[in-house]
């Protein structure tokens, strides 16, 4: 019969004199501090050890008892780590590895539960003014609010937006609107997990300088808008001016003529458009005297130069000018 017997072992860590090495003993542990806000950063401290000169620390940020990628490290100084929307209402503690040869130890930090900053809206008032049936600029509304993570709508007791207009989830307000009309109160709600935060913005849409729905009986002109067509042969410019005939000469234009060429019956022939090149005046030096041109007769005091305008100058001796 064949006995086996063993020799008890020591497990352990030796130096070269042959005695165990004792890992390190943790004394205080580690700390860790900030504002624990979404965006922010916490700074780590490795803590306090004894076990005599050369502890190696390897330390790592967690996030539920896991190591978060790319946050980990070697030494006595802790990186800092920026908290992300993951981390928000997660446990984000520091672990600490003290080396001592081969013998180490591990402490953690006091947990840390990192939270998102409310919204808050910019100071001051906020207006917009767009062009009926006229596709506006982009708005990027998050440049009105602070803070992370928002999401965006029209808060409670808000007009509603004109249509053609949409706002985003992300704060984009774009489109084209119709009809005119305002100031109106659009009360845009930004929104994260924290809270939200509001603020009003005065819309007025403009009425387009020429728009015209035969369909929808819709009209405007130079920003006066009208629901009916024959409204809108009254609507005239302000100043003498030229425009070509119906054979293509140019004839006078007296003030407050229509802009607008129709049939008898009420039926649109189009626009009378003026470029400025036909916009002639003619006057003497003195522009003392009546004129006439094209069986036109106008005085002095019949001019009215109001809004943009262009002509020629004649003067005595029959040198011309640019007005």
């Amino acid at each position: 019969m064949i006995g086996l017997g063993f020799e008890p072992i020591l497990l352990g860590n030796f130096n070269g004199g042959g005695a165990v090495v004792q890992p390190p003993v943790n004394t205080v542990p580690p700390t860790v501090w900030g504002t624990g806000l979404i965006g922010s950063a916490l700074q780590g401290q490795v803590g306090t050890w004894s076990g005599g000169a050369g502890i190696v620390f390897d330390w790592a940020w967690q996030r539920d008892g896991a190591d978060i990628p790319g946050a980990a490290g070697t030494g006595a100084t802790v990186q800092p780590l920026t908290l992300i929307a993951a981390d928000d209402g997660a446990q984000i503690t520091l672990r600490v590895a003290a080396r001592l040869g081969t013998a180490t130890a591990t402490a953690y930090s006091a947990p840390v539960t990192p939270s998102f900053a409310g919204p808050a809206a910019s100071p001051g008032s906020w207006k917009l003014t767009l062009g009926e049936n006229v596709d506006m600029t982009p708005l990027d509304a998050s440049r009105a609010f602070s803070g992370l993570a928002l999401s965006f709508d029209l808060a409670p007791g808000s007009d509603p937006l004109p249509a053609g207009l949409n706002l985003s989830a992300a704060g984009i307000l774009s489109g084209r609107p119709a009809p005119a009309g305002g100031p109106l109160n659009i009360i845009i709600r930004a929104a994260n997990p924290a809270g939200s935060a509001t603020k009003t913005l005065a819309l007025t849409v403009r009425p387009a300088d020429f728009y015209a729905d035969y369909v929808g009986q819709n009209y405007s002109l130079d920003g006066t808008a009208t629901t009916s067509f024959a409204a809108m042969h009254g609507f005239s410019r302000a100043s003498t001016a030229t425009r070509l005939d119906p054979l293509g000469a140019i004839e006078i234009v007296a003030v407050d003529t229509p802009r607008f060429d129709h049939a008898a019956d009420g039926s649109a022939l189009g626009l009378m458009v003026e470029g400025a090149t036909t916009n002639l005046l003619v006057e003497n030096e003195s522009f003392t005297a009546p004129w006439t041109l094209f069986g036109a007769t106008s005085t002095p005091a019949g001019l009215n130069l109001r809004g943009r305008w262009g002509g020629l100058r004649v003067a005595s001796g029959g040198a011309q000018s640019n007005r």
